[in-house]
């Protein structure tokens, strides 16, 4: 996949649990290394080189400071992404937890594509406390501007529209550039990131915000969610609503995907540890 890769952030506790698997999930469908794993230090590293298969293909990058939070994963994603897209030629990059597989092989670089250039974003209604006010009001408002912010809160329904894990996170080069000018204006790093402030919320906001072309879409209007977004609600939506919704939306991943295995963009799964 000459365009794309992966980026995942990894920690020692989920090597053997969830780190290997994902690797060989990886090279049993695509035999290239375009698969990136984020480490918080080079001692971590180590541990994980020394445990891992000598036929395990995987690029690493090792975080050259030391983070500054208790869960640095948002920290770890977004300098994988920087890393990526300064040193590398990708265009595009999904970034995923070590807990997804690779199911199928599909090409990637071009579903990344289209999925950058339709210019919108699958979300579901969820009513959650911790969601709407931790992970969507208060993350927003730290970190943009008065003005945006209150945009922000207007397209997406005071952030009870939540898109989060509804496709494979995925960024494009130049808007995560574009972003990152953003939220570090003029090379001052942004505020330390907390467990709350989830990548691809931040860098979906600031697609609303730069691109009046960009759009949410309700998938599922009517539909009021507790624990997540549509897909990650997979085991608790009504089968038959479930699969109208996915017919439409056509997704890259589920949490499930036994009997949609001929869908066409489907090849990976998320959340298996759960």
């Amino acid at each position: 996949m000459k365009d794309a890769c992966f980026i995942v952030p990894v920690h020692e506790a989920r090597f053997e649990s969830d780190v290997l698997p994902l690797i060989e999930s990886y090279h049993v469908h695509y035999g290239d290394d375009h698969l990136f794993l984020v480490f918080s230090t080079k001692e971590e590293f180590e541990v994980f080189s020394k445990m891992s298969p000598v036929d395990f293909i995987y690029q690493p990058i090792i975080v050259d400071y030391e983070l500054t939070y208790s869960k640095p994963i948002t920290e770890k994603k977004f300098y994988g992404l920087r890393w990526v897209f300064e040193n590398t030629d990708f265009k595009y990059a999904g970034v995923v937890d070590c807990d997804a597989r690779f199911i199928d092989r599909k090409d990637y670089a071009l579903l990344f594509r289209d999925y950058h250039d339709r210019k919108k974003v699958f979300s579901s209604r969820v009513e959650n406390k911790g969601i709407n006010e931790k992970v969507g009001l208060e993350s927003c408002y730290y970190n943009f501007d008065c003005d945006d912010f209150a945009e922000i809160v207007l397209r997406t329904d005071n952030f009870l529209q939540y898109f989060w894990f509804n496709d494979i996170p995925v960024y494009e080069r130049e808007t995560f550039k574009a972003f990152d000018e953003y939220v570090q204006p003029n090379g001052v790093e942004m505020r330390s990131l907390k467990y709350t402030d989830f990548d691809y919320n931040l860098y979906t906001w600031y697609r609303i915000i730069s691109d009046t072309e960009f759009e949410l879409v309700d998938i599922a209007p009517g539909l009021n969610l507790k624990n997540g977004s549509f897909l990650e609600c997979q085991n608790e939506i009504e089968q038959e609503l479930f699969e109208e919704v996915i017919e439409k939306i056509q997704p890259m991943w589920l949490v499930d995907p036994s009997g949609y295995e001929d869908m066409p963009k489907l090849f990976m799964r998320f959340h298996t540890d759960r």
